[in-house]
Protein backbone atom coordinates (compact mmCIF):
# COMPACT_ATOMS: atom_id res chain seq x y z
CA UNK A 1 0.00 0.00 0.00
CA UNK A 2 0.96 3.38 -0.72
CA UNK A 3 0.73 5.76 2.03
CA UNK A 4 0.93 9.65 2.51
CA UNK A 5 2.27 11.74 5.57
CA UNK A 6 1.55 14.91 5.81
CA UNK A 7 3.11 17.33 8.40
CA UNK A 8 0.50 19.78 8.35
CA UNK A 9 0.65 23.48 9.91
CA UNK A 10 -2.37 24.50 10.75
CA UNK A 11 -3.15 28.46 10.67
CA UNK A 12 -5.91 29.29 13.78
CA UNK A 13 -8.87 30.82 13.26
CA UNK A 14 -7.86 30.92 9.48
CA UNK A 15 -10.32 27.80 7.62
CA UNK A 16 -10.12 28.92 4.21
CA UNK A 17 -6.55 29.00 4.28
CA UNK A 18 -6.30 25.54 5.94
CA UNK A 19 -8.73 23.56 3.81
CA UNK A 20 -7.06 25.04 0.74
CA UNK A 21 -3.83 24.01 1.50
CA UNK A 22 -4.86 20.65 2.74
CA UNK A 23 -6.22 19.93 -0.30
CA UNK A 24 -3.10 20.66 -2.47
CA UNK A 25 -1.59 18.36 -0.22
CA UNK A 26 -3.95 15.71 -0.89
CA UNK A 27 -3.51 16.48 -4.24
CA UNK A 28 -0.27 16.13 -4.16
CA UNK A 29 -0.33 12.88 -2.50
CA UNK A 30 -2.65 11.62 -4.71
CA UNK A 31 -0.33 12.43 -7.97
CA UNK A 32 2.30 10.25 -6.23
CA UNK A 33 -0.01 6.83 -6.21
CA UNK A 34 -0.78 7.44 -2.76
CA UNK A 35 -4.05 5.25 -1.17
CA UNK A 36 -4.20 6.78 1.89
CA UNK A 37 -3.29 10.37 2.81
CA UNK A 38 -2.47 10.86 6.86
CA UNK A 39 -3.06 13.83 8.70
CA UNK A 40 -1.61 15.12 12.40
CA UNK A 41 -3.40 15.58 15.37
CA UNK A 42 -6.23 18.30 15.94
CA UNK A 43 -5.48 18.71 11.82
CA UNK A 44 -7.04 22.23 11.16
CA UNK A 45 -6.57 23.73 15.07
CA UNK A 46 -3.36 22.60 16.00
CA UNK A 47 -3.46 21.15 20.09
CA UNK A 48 -4.78 24.69 21.65
CA UNK A 49 -6.91 25.14 24.88
CA UNK A 50 -9.37 26.04 25.77
CA UNK A 51 -10.66 24.25 22.53
CA UNK A 52 -14.44 24.88 22.70
CA UNK A 53 -14.17 27.54 20.31
CA UNK A 54 -12.23 25.06 17.75
CA UNK A 55 -14.24 21.74 18.26
CA UNK A 56 -16.62 20.68 16.01
CA UNK A 57 -20.71 18.58 16.38
CA UNK A 58 -19.90 15.47 14.60
CA UNK A 59 -23.16 15.76 13.22
CA UNK A 60 -22.26 18.74 10.62
CA UNK A 61 -18.63 19.25 11.22
CA UNK A 62 -17.37 21.72 8.47
CA UNK A 63 -13.47 19.62 8.72
CA UNK A 64 -15.47 15.99 7.96
CA UNK A 65 -17.29 17.58 5.14
CA UNK A 66 -14.38 19.06 3.90
CA UNK A 67 -12.29 15.86 3.63
CA UNK A 68 -15.16 13.31 3.31
CA UNK A 69 -15.88 15.53 -0.21
CA UNK A 70 -12.22 15.45 -0.99
CA UNK A 71 -12.12 11.58 -0.36
CA UNK A 72 -14.88 11.22 -2.37
CA UNK A 73 -13.73 13.21 -5.46
CA UNK A 74 -9.73 11.67 -5.55
CA UNK A 75 -10.98 8.33 -4.38
CA UNK A 76 -8.27 8.25 -1.73
CA UNK A 77 -8.58 7.32 2.11
CA UNK A 78 -7.76 10.24 4.72
CA UNK A 79 -6.96 10.04 8.06
CA UNK A 80 -7.45 13.20 10.00
CA UNK A 81 -7.71 14.61 13.82
CA UNK A 82 -10.10 17.09 14.99
CA UNK A 83 -11.77 17.79 18.31
CA UNK A 84 -15.60 16.66 18.02
CA UNK A 85 -17.84 18.20 20.87
CA UNK A 86 -20.80 15.76 22.38
CA UNK A 87 -24.12 17.03 20.87
CA UNK A 88 -25.53 16.18 24.49
CA UNK A 89 -23.23 17.02 27.25
CA UNK A 90 -21.55 19.54 25.20
CA UNK A 91 -17.74 17.87 26.69
CA UNK A 92 -14.89 17.32 23.89
CA UNK A 93 -12.66 14.47 22.20
CA UNK A 94 -9.83 14.72 20.99
CA UNK A 95 -10.63 12.10 18.04
CA UNK A 96 -9.46 10.84 14.88
CA UNK A 97 -11.43 9.61 12.08
CA UNK A 98 -10.78 7.52 9.40
CA UNK A 99 -12.51 8.03 5.81
CA UNK A 100 -12.73 5.49 2.90
CA UNK A 101 -12.56 6.43 -0.64
CA UNK A 102 -15.65 7.15 -0.97
CA UNK A 103 -15.93 9.51 1.57
CA UNK A 104 -17.47 7.32 4.17
CA UNK A 105 -16.58 7.48 7.79
CA UNK A 106 -15.42 3.78 8.83
CA UNK A 107 -13.86 4.53 12.25
CA UNK A 108 -13.72 7.05 14.77
CA UNK A 109 -11.06 6.84 17.70
CA UNK A 110 -11.40 9.16 20.70
CA UNK A 111 -8.12 9.69 22.59
CA UNK A 112 -7.50 7.26 26.03
CA UNK A 113 -4.60 8.57 27.51
CA UNK A 114 -5.15 12.78 27.98
CA UNK A 115 -2.08 14.80 28.19
CA UNK A 116 -2.70 16.04 31.75
CA UNK A 117 1.13 17.71 31.64
CA UNK A 118 -0.71 20.02 28.62
CA UNK A 119 -3.68 20.30 30.96
CA UNK A 120 -5.62 18.82 28.19
CA UNK A 121 -7.78 16.82 31.06
CA UNK A 122 -8.76 20.35 32.05
CA UNK A 123 -10.84 20.02 28.74
CA UNK A 124 -11.32 17.32 26.87
CA UNK A 125 -13.32 13.93 28.01
CA UNK A 126 -11.08 10.64 27.89
CA UNK A 127 -11.85 8.13 24.99
CA UNK A 128 -12.32 4.66 26.75
CA UNK A 129 -12.41 2.10 23.61
CA UNK A 130 -9.43 0.67 21.45
CA UNK A 131 -10.54 1.25 18.00
CA UNK A 132 -8.77 -1.04 15.04
CA UNK A 133 -10.19 -0.87 11.03
CA UNK A 134 -9.47 -1.90 7.76
CA UNK A 135 -7.90 0.39 4.82
CA UNK A 136 -7.67 -1.54 1.25
CA UNK A 137 -7.52 -4.84 3.54
CA UNK A 138 -4.75 -4.59 5.80
CA UNK A 139 -5.45 -4.04 9.32
CA UNK A 140 -5.02 -1.08 11.30
CA UNK A 141 -4.66 0.21 14.67
CA UNK A 142 -5.22 3.89 15.38
CA UNK A 143 -3.56 5.80 18.27
CA UNK A 144 -3.06 9.47 19.05
CA UNK A 145 -0.14 11.26 20.56
CA UNK A 146 0.20 11.26 24.17
CA UNK A 147 -1.05 7.25 23.94
CA UNK A 148 2.37 6.79 22.27
CA UNK A 149 3.79 6.26 26.10
CA UNK A 150 1.59 3.59 27.07
CA UNK A 151 2.93 0.39 25.79
CA UNK A 152 -0.08 -2.08 26.86
CA UNK A 153 -2.42 -0.26 24.15
CA UNK A 154 -0.37 -1.14 21.54
CA UNK A 155 0.16 -4.98 22.85
CA UNK A 156 -3.27 -5.00 23.30
CA UNK A 157 -4.04 -4.04 19.46
CA UNK A 158 -0.85 -5.78 18.07
CA UNK A 159 -2.29 -9.21 17.08
CA UNK A 160 -4.79 -8.46 15.35
CA UNK A 161 -3.00 -5.59 13.11
CA UNK A 162 -0.45 -5.28 10.20
CA UNK A 163 0.46 -1.01 10.74
CA UNK A 164 -0.57 1.07 14.00
CA UNK A 165 -0.82 4.72 13.00
CA UNK A 166 -0.24 7.34 15.43
CA UNK A 167 -1.27 10.71 14.89
CA UNK A 168 0.31 13.72 16.73
CA UNK A 169 1.27 17.45 18.01
CA UNK A 170 4.83 16.36 19.57
CA UNK A 171 6.76 19.33 20.33
CA UNK A 172 10.47 19.14 18.39
CA UNK A 173 11.84 19.72 22.62
CA UNK A 174 10.72 15.55 23.07
CA UNK A 175 11.69 14.30 19.66
CA UNK A 176 14.23 12.08 21.05
CA UNK A 177 11.25 10.33 23.17
CA UNK A 178 9.21 10.54 19.65
CA UNK A 179 11.36 8.90 17.72
CA UNK A 180 12.53 6.15 20.27
CA UNK A 181 8.93 5.26 21.33
CA UNK A 182 7.33 4.82 17.90
CA UNK A 183 10.81 2.34 17.19
CA UNK A 184 10.03 0.25 20.49
CA UNK A 185 6.23 -0.12 19.63
CA UNK A 186 7.38 -1.66 16.28
CA UNK A 187 10.31 -4.02 17.82
CA UNK A 188 7.77 -4.82 20.22
CA UNK A 189 4.70 -5.25 18.70
CA UNK A 190 6.48 -6.79 14.81
CA UNK A 191 4.78 -3.85 12.87
CA UNK A 192 4.57 -0.81 11.00
CA UNK A 193 5.07 2.12 13.25
CA UNK A 194 3.35 5.03 11.24
CA UNK A 195 3.82 8.19 13.44
CA UNK A 196 2.49 12.07 11.85
CA UNK A 197 3.23 14.72 13.21
CA UNK A 198 2.23 18.08 12.89
CA UNK A 199 4.60 21.18 12.09
CA UNK A 200 5.22 25.20 12.69
CA UNK A 201 4.85 27.14 16.24
CA UNK A 202 1.74 27.11 17.95
CA UNK A 203 0.41 30.23 20.00
CA UNK A 204 2.19 29.69 22.82
CA UNK A 205 5.87 29.70 20.70
CA UNK A 206 6.26 25.95 21.03
CA UNK A 207 7.90 24.51 17.78
CA UNK A 208 6.98 21.06 16.51
CA UNK A 209 9.13 19.73 13.39
CA UNK A 210 7.63 17.49 11.89
CA UNK A 211 9.30 14.72 12.16
CA UNK A 212 6.48 12.28 10.16
CA UNK A 213 8.29 8.84 10.36
CA UNK A 214 7.90 5.21 9.65
CA UNK A 215 9.35 2.19 11.06
CA UNK A 216 9.15 -1.55 9.87
CA UNK A 217 8.51 -4.15 12.36
CA UNK A 218 12.30 -4.59 12.66
CA UNK A 219 12.23 -1.09 13.89
CA UNK A 220 14.69 0.09 10.79
CA UNK A 221 13.53 3.38 9.62
CA UNK A 222 12.21 3.39 6.22
CA UNK A 223 13.22 6.42 4.03
CA UNK A 224 10.83 8.02 1.90
CA UNK A 225 10.23 7.04 -1.76
CA UNK A 226 9.35 10.85 -2.46
CA UNK A 227 9.55 13.95 -0.09
CA UNK A 228 8.39 17.54 -0.96
CA UNK A 229 7.33 20.15 1.81
CA UNK A 230 5.13 18.86 3.72
CA UNK A 231 4.39 15.45 2.06
CA UNK A 232 6.23 12.36 2.27
CA UNK A 233 5.37 8.90 0.58
CA UNK A 234 6.01 5.61 1.17
CA UNK A 235 5.11 1.97 -0.53
CA UNK A 236 4.59 -1.04 2.79
CA UNK A 237 4.23 -4.22 2.30
CA UNK A 238 2.50 -5.74 4.79
CA UNK A 239 2.92 -9.26 3.88
CA UNK A 240 6.58 -8.99 5.83
CA UNK A 241 4.52 -8.47 9.25
CA UNK A 242 3.32 -12.55 9.17
CA UNK A 243 6.73 -13.61 7.63
CA UNK A 244 8.58 -11.64 10.22
CA UNK A 245 5.95 -13.07 13.30
CA UNK A 246 6.21 -16.74 11.83
CA UNK A 247 10.46 -16.52 11.52
CA UNK A 248 11.16 -14.83 14.94
CA UNK A 249 7.77 -15.59 17.11
CA UNK A 250 7.77 -12.94 19.93
CA UNK A 251 4.22 -12.46 20.26
CA UNK A 252 4.14 -16.07 20.64
CA UNK A 253 6.15 -16.29 23.38
CA UNK A 254 4.32 -13.63 24.96
CA UNK A 255 3.45 -14.52 28.45
CA UNK A 256 0.79 -11.83 29.22
CA UNK A 257 -1.36 -12.36 26.20
CA UNK A 258 -3.31 -9.15 24.85
CA UNK A 259 -6.52 -10.32 26.26
CA UNK A 260 -5.24 -10.50 29.66
CA UNK A 261 -4.46 -6.85 29.75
Amino acid sequence: MKIALVSFEPELKNTGRNFKKASELINAAKHKGANLCIFPESTMSGFIFPNNVHSEYYSNSPSLKFFRGKAADLEISLILGLFIKDESSGGVKNSAVIIDQMGEITLRYDKIHIFSPGKENKYNIAGNEIKMGTIKENFIGISICYDLRFPEMFTKMAPYCDAIINIANWPSKRSSHWKALLRARAIENQLFMIGVNRYGYDLEGEFFAGDSLVFDPWGELIQAEFSSGAVSVYTLNFDIVAEIRKSFPVLEDRRFKSELL
